[in-house]
C-alpha cells in the first residue's frame, strides 16, 4: 500500500511471479517416485514368490527323505531361504521403504521354527521381549540370517533326551546400537567350547556374518543353558 501525506490510500503495488512450471515439476517428481516405489515393491513381490516356491520344493524334497542327515541338510537350506523370503515381504508390506521391522521378523521366523521342532511330546516355547524396532535392509537381512542360525541351533540341540525347552529372544536399542540376547535354558555349552575354534558351519556362519557384515561383538555363556549376545551398530560405520 502506498499513502500521500496525509496518511490517505493513493495505490497498491503488487507482485507476482508464475510458479506453474514449478508446480509442475513438483507433481512430476511425485509422480515419478510413486512409480518407482510400486515397481519396486512388484520387485520385492516376485523375488519373495520364487523363493518362497524355491522354499516349498525343497520342503517337499525334505518330506520323501528317509535318510536324517539329508533331511537335516534341507531343512537348513529351507530355513534360511524362508527367512530371506520373509525379508521381501516385509519390504513388499512395508509402508517404510527400505526398513523391517525386526520384531515382527522374529515371531516370523519362531513360528517358521515351531512349526518344524516343536510338536507334541516334545514342547519348545520361545518368548520375545522388544520394542517395535526397524533395521535398513543391510542390516535386517544379516541379522535375520544369524537370529535364524542360532534359533536353528537351539531347537535342534538344545533340549536333547527332554521333553520341553524355554527359549528367549530379547531386542534392544541403545542410540545407535542394537543388542539381541538369545537364551534358552538347555544342556548348555560343552566344557572345551571356543567359538574362535569352532569347526561347527553354524557357529561359523554366525560369526562371519556378525564381525564382518553387521560389523558388531559376538558372546557365547552357559548359564543354565546358553546365553548368546550379539551387539551390533545401526548406522554404517558407527562405534
Amino acid at each position: 500500500p502506498l499513502f500521500d501525506d496525509e496518511g490517505k490510500l493513493i495505490a497498491i503495488v503488487s507482485a507476482s511471479h508464475d510458479i506453474s512450471k514449478q508446480k509442475q515439476a513438483d507433481e512430476d517428481l511425485v509422480a515419478s517416485l510413486q512409480e518407482k516405489e510400486v515397481m519396486l515393491r512388484e520387485i520385492h513381490h516376485r523375488v519373495k514368490n520364487n523363493l518362497q516356491l524355491i522354499s516349498g520344493l525343497l520342503d517337499m524334497t525334505r518330506m520323501r527323505s528317509s535318510d536324517e542327515s539329508t533331511n537335516s541338510i534341507l531343512t537348513d537350506i529351507m530355513l534360511k531361504i524362508q527367512t530371506m523370503a520373509q525379508i521381501h515381504t516385509r519390504l513388499y508390506e512395508s509402508k517404510q521403504m527400505g526398513k523391517i521391522n525386526i520384531t515382527d521378523q522374529c515371531r516370523d521366523q519362531v513360528t517358521a521354527l515351531s512349526n518344524i521342532f516343536s510338536h507334541t511330546g516334545h514342547e519348545i516355547h520361545c518368548t520375545i521381549n522388544s520394542d517395535e524396532i526397524f533395521l535398513p535392509v543391510d542390516k535386517a537381512l544379516p541379522c535375520a540370517l544369524v537370529i535364524n542360525e542360532i534359533l536353528s541351533n537351539a531347537y535342534k540341540h538344545a533340549f536333547k533326551g527332554r521333553d520341553n525347552g524355554m527359549i528367549e529372544i530379547s531386542v534392544v536399542q541403545e542410540d545407535e546400537r542394537i543388542k539381541i540376547i538369545i537364551r534358552d535354558n538347555g544342556v548348555g555349552l560343552p566344557d572345551n567350547f571356543d567359538i574362535g575354534r569352532s569347526g561347527s558351519l553354524g557357529i561359523t556362519l554366525i560369526r562371519t556374518i556378525v564381525q564382518h557384515q553387521l560389523k558388531g561383538s559376538l558372546l557365547f555363556a552357559s548359564q543354565h543353558g546358553t546365553k548368546i549376545s550379539m551387539e551390533f551398530p545401526v548406522i554404517p560405520g558407527a562405534t
